[in-house]
């Protein structure tokens, strides 16, 4: 999932398409990630690589 990310916040379904994985299979990653510190989550529902 990191591949499909970068600094600038992308939407799920966008991402969803992008990894061609179910929106429900790419929202689970996101949270673990999240979780991890490895992304963040914006206000429009978008994500995107978490700053170091």
């Amino acid at each position: 999932m990191l591949s499909f990310l970068s600094p600038t916040p992308i939407v799920t379904h966008e991402l969803s398409r992008a990894a061609d994985l179910p929106v429900r299979v790419v929202q689970t990653a996101l949270l673990e990630l999240e979780l991890d510190g490895r992304v963040e989550r914006h206000g429009n529902g978008a994500f995107s690589l978490a700053a170091f």
